[in-house]
Order: structure tokens, then C-alpha cells, then sequence
């Protein structure tokens, strides 16, 4: 009677401690529950996680190696822990292997010293974390099994909280990016000609696809007096919404020196002197500037460092290459070589951006500067608005399924 007495008692004692750690975990997932609910911080998160794990789990030493950005991180500690010993460059290319909850020996070369147990998080074949438990100590009438498989649930929940959190905070920060790069579309279109001289003398006619919505292109036609045109092109190193900034800035000077300056060499002086203040030689800009009177058919024009507008005459096919070096490379330009030619009736000048000849097809082959002659002798005859629709056509087709990898801007002149 007394052996069956103790039994019963051990057993009820036994079923009373087996409700409490039930009763004990229960609460841990729900304070975890109520933390994630009120949009605790990661640190919170952590803090609450290794407090749960130290003093309910009695587990005297973890480490969390987290996965931020591609990057490891030792994101929380707890217990007697050296910093040495446990930095991220004891992750092992070994772990990557392990989907599952893995015990090692005390002593093992798989894990740092005083640690058993490896816990890794994963999504997919994608990891997002490591921890690293010290050993797992069962109280009696306590199963090894569920307190593993208790462990392996609180830190499921806390990672892809706190991953979910980060995933959050990146869209926020793509919508937010996403949002500026609208704003800074909409800026530049309004920095370029929305409309360009088209009249009994000349007609014009512009191409414009910055690659990423913006662009490090630009173009522009400007009226000096009542009988000339200022015409430029131009493309900033870089891409992005740095390489529209410059751009904006160099629209600005255009302008504004553009009708102060008397000649197109004092024009490119200013400029590559603000650009190289502005940029302090980080950045540099192609630049083809010219002056067209509508009255004597005259053409003066300054290029630096840009891809050679193509004049075509009706005979014989120009490169306008004469000029001077690169914008914003050089404190002071060596040299600015202004060029004057007389332009023909019905000539055609195509101005252009190196993203058109550096366009490829699918079998690596270039819209190359002889191709672009070729197609220009072929369509000489026709005006400037037909000439670009169809040499828009004609990269689409060329390209065929390969996207276009680069700003692309075309300005051309037909000379009536």
C-alpha cells in the first residue's frame, strides 16, 4: 500500500510539473506573440527570446547569427560568451548542410567552445540564421524531444518575425524609392525641349529613353536672337538619379551661359569650369555644342569628348568630330578647336548619345556607327519626325528580344 501511495504521488507530481512547463511554454509564445503584435524592436525581440531560453529553458550560453542583407551578424549573446571564439567567422560552409537540429559532442570542431547544439532557420534553400544552444539539460519526467521541438518553434516564430520586419522596412523603402524616382522623372522630362523648331527652314525632331525612367542623357534648342539656334547633347558619366542631378545643374548652365557668351569656345570654357566645380573631378559630361543661323545656313560647333553627330549633305556623309576633351576632367581645357561649315539644302544631321551604337542583338553583334550611316543614306529624304520613327522601328527590330542596356537619345535636323 505504501510502494502504490509514493507511485501515485510521484505520478501526480510528475503530471503537475508536465502542466507547468506546458502552462510555462504556453506563456513564452504568448509574451513572443504580444511583443510581435506591438511592433517590438529586433532588440526586444532578441532580449525576450534568449531570456525565455536562458531561465526557462536553462540553457546557460546561446548565439544567434543572423542573415542581414546577405551579410552575417552576430545579433544576440547570452552567458559566458568569447567574443573571438563565437564571431562570424566561425560560420562554418559545413552548417549550410544542416536543415535540422544537429548535437554534437562536447568536445567537436563543428562548433565553438561549450557549444552541443546547432539550430539553423532557413527559407527555402535560403539560410536566415544560426543558433548555437550550449547543452540541453532535461528535468525528470521531461522529454528531450518536445523541449527541441518547443525551442525550434520560438526561434521559427522570433526569425521570421524579425525577417518579416526587414522584409517590411525594405518595401517601404522601395515604395519611398520608387516614389523619388517618379518626382525625379517627372523633373527631367520637364528639363527637356517639349517642343523643337519645325518650320519652312529647318524641322527637328528627338528620341529620348533614359534606361532607368531617369537618365544621365540630355539635349537641347535654344533660340539666340531671331535668326540663330543653340543645340546641344550631352551624356553624364554614372546613371541614376546622381548622374539627372548634374544633368539638371549642366541644363541650367547651358542656359544661362549659353546667351551670355559670345563665342561657343567661351561657352565651353564656363561650363567645363562650373562642371569641375560642381563635381570636383568625380564626374565628367560628353558634350557637342552647336550654333546654327537659319539665315546664312551656317554651322559652328565645339565637340567635347562626345560621339560625332553625322552630317549627310546629299553627297557625302561628315562626322562632326573637331572640338576639344571631355567636361569636368580638367581644371582648364588644353585645347577648344571651333569648327564652321556651310550646310546644304536638304541636308540631314543626326546628333546621338553612345547608348545607340552600343546597342546589341542577340548574337552580340553592335548598331555601330556603319549601320547607323547606312541606315541614314537610306532614309535621307524623308523629314526628321519620319527619319526617327523609323530608325526607332529599326533598333526594336535589330535588339529583337534584348533589352535596351543603356540611355538612348537621338536629336535630328532636317535642313530644308
Amino acid at each position: 500500500m505504501k510502494e502504490e501511495y509514493v507511485n501515485k504521488i510521484l505520478a501526480a507530481e510528475l503530471e503537475d510539473s508536465f502542466l507547468q512547463r506546458k502552462q510555462m511554454e504556453l506563456d513564452s509564445l504568448l509574451e513572443v506573440t504580444n511583443a510581435i503584435n506591438r511592433n517590438a524592436s529586433e532588440r526586444d525581440l532578441f532580449q525576450i527570446y534568449g531570456f525565455i531560453l536562458k531561465a526557462q529553458m536553462q540553457i546557460d550560453n546561446l548565439i544567434i547569427f543572423y542573415c542581414k542583407e546577405g551579410a552575417w551578424d552576430k545579433v544576440h549573446s547570452v552567458g559566458n560568451i568569447d567574443d573571438e571564439q563565437t564571431s562570424t567567422s566561425s560560420i562554418l560552409p559545413s552548417w549550410y548542410d544542416e536543415k535540422k537540429v544537429r548535437f554534437f559532442e562536447p568536445s567537436n570542431d563543428m562548433l565553438p567552445k561549450g557549444f552541443q547544439v546547432l539550430l539553423p532557420v532557413f527559407h527555402k534553400e535560403r539560410p536566415l540564421a544560426f543558433v548555437l544552444l550550449s547543452e540541453l539539460k532535461v528535468e525528470m519526467g521531461e522529454e528531450l524531444e518536445s523541449k527541441v521541438t518547443f525551442i525550434k518553434t520560438i526561434t521559427n516564430i522570433i526569425i521570421v518575425a524579425i525577417e518579416n520586419k526587414r522584409l517590411f522596412r525594405k518595401q517601404l523603402r522601395q515604395l519611398q524609392l520608387g516614389k523619388e524616382m517618379e518626382l525625379a522623372k517627372k523633373m527631367q522630362t520637364m528639363l527637356i525641349p517639349q517642343k523643337l523648331p519645325d518650320d519652312k527652314t529647318i524641322n527637328l525632331s528627338a528620341i529620348y529613353m533614359p534606361h532607368f525612367n531617369i537618365g544621365g542623357d540630355y539635349y537641347d534648342v535654344l533660340p539666340i536672337g531671331e535668326h540663330k539656334l543653340l543645340s546641344c547633347i550631352a551624356d553624364v558619366s554614372g546613371k541614376g538619379i546622381s548622374a539627372a542631378l548634374l544633368m539638371a545643374n549642366f541644363q541650367a548652365l547651358l542656359r544661362v551661359l549659353g546667351k551670355e557668351s559670345k563665342t561657343l569656345s567661351e561657352l565651353v570654357e564656363k561650363i567645363n569650369e562650373n562642371v569641375v566645380e560642381i563635381t570636383k573631378g568625380d564626374r565628367f559630361i560628353t558634350f557637342f555644342v552647336a550654333m546654327y543661323n537659319r539665315q546664312t545656313r551656317n554651322l559652328t560647333y565645339v565637340n567635347a569628348g562626345h560621339p560625332p553627330p553625322i552630317l549627310f549633305d546629299g553627297s557625302q556623309i561628315t562626322k562632326l568630330s573637331y572640338g576639344s576633351t571631355i567636361i569636368g576632367a580638367f581644371d582648364k581645357l588644353p585645347k577648344i578647336e571651333v569648327k564652321s561649315l556651310n550646310i546644304p539644302k536638304n541636308s540631314l544631321l543626326i546628333m546621338y548619345t553612345d547608348g545607340l551604337t552600343e546597342l546589341t542583338n542577340q548574337r552580340g553583334v553592335f548598331f555601330d556607327e556603319v549601320l547607323l550611316e547606312d541606315f541614314i543614306l537610306s532614309k535621307s529624304f524623308v523629314n526628321s519626325h519620319k527619319f526617327n520613327e523609323a530608325l526607332l522601328s529599326k533598333l526594336i527590330k535589330f535588339k529583337q528580344n534584348r533589352p535596351f542596356t543603356d540611355d538612348i537619345t537621338i536629336l535630328s535636323w532636317k535642313f530644308n
